[in-house]
C-alpha cells in the first residue's frame, strides 16, 4: 500500500468533536522536507477557530497559513480553514474563501474542502476523515475515492465522535479504515 503515497500531490484532514488532537498530532509529526501542501477543516466555535493555524504553528516547522483568500498554494505548507468561511482551491493553485451556505449544519465544511481539491488534484489527493458527530466529510470523500484518490478514515471504535467516519463507512468512501496511530504512521 505505501506505493499509493508515490502519486501524492497533496494532503487534506477533516475532522470535528474529538479530532483536535490527533490533527495537532498530524502536525507534529509532518516531516520538514514534506514536499506537498496541507489542507485543514475543523469544526469548532467561531472564536477559536482564529487560534487554529497559531496553535498548529507551535507544533511544526512547516509554514502554517491562515485561509486568506488568493493565497498561492505552496508545497510544505498548511493551510487551515477560517471560521465562517467554507476552504476551497481553484484551479490556479490559490485558496478561495466561499460564504455559501453551511453545509451538514458547517461553515467551514469538510465536504467542500475536499471536493474542491478533488477538482483540482484528482487522483493525486489523500484525504483523511476524522472523529465528528455529523456527516460532513462522507460525500466529499466519496467523491475523492471516485477519482482514484486515497482516502482514510478514523476507526470509528478509536473516535470520540463516531458518527462522521462511520458515515463514510456506510457509502463505502474509504480505501483503509485505520486507528490515530495508525494514521500518522502510514503518512510517516
Amino acid at each position: 500500500m505505501k506505493d499509493c503515497l508515490k502519486h501524492i500531490d497533496a494532503i487534506a484532514i477533516g475532522g470535528s468533536a474529538g479530532s483536535f488532537d490527533i490533527i495537532i498530532e498530524f502536525v507534529r509529526c509532518l516531516p520538514s522536507n514534506l514536499d506537498v501542501p496541507v489542507f485543514i477543516t475543523i469544526h469548532v466555535g467561531e472564536n477559536s477557530a482564529g487560534e487554529l493555524a497559531n496553535i498548529f504553528q507551535e507544533e511544526t516547522s512547516l509554514k502554517v497559513n491562515k485561509g486568506i483568500g488568493q493565497l498561492p498554494i505552496v508545497k510544505g505548507e498548511i493551510y487551515v480553514a477560517p471560521p465562517d468561511y467554507h476552504l476551497c482551491v481553484s484551479m490556479n493553485h490559490k485558496i478561495e474563501l466561499v460564504f455559501d451556505d453551511l453545509v451538514s449544519y458547517a461553515r467551514p465544511s469538510i465536504d467542500v474542502m475536499f471536493e474542491s481539491l478533488a477538482d483540482v488534484y484528482d487522483s493525486g489527493l489523500l484525504a483523511i476523515l476524522l472523529s465528528g458527530a455529523n456527516s460532513d466529510g462522507a460525500e466529499g470523500l466519496k467523491e475523492i475515492k471516485s477519482r482514484s484518490g486515497m482516502t482514510i478514515v478514523q476507526n470509528p471504535e478509536t473516535a470520540t465522535s463516531p458518527r462522521m467516519p462511520k458515515s463514510a463507512i456506510k457509502i463505502n468512501a474509504h480505501s483503509l479504515i485505520l486507528s490515530p496511530e495508525e494514521i500518522i504512521n502510514y503518512i510517516n
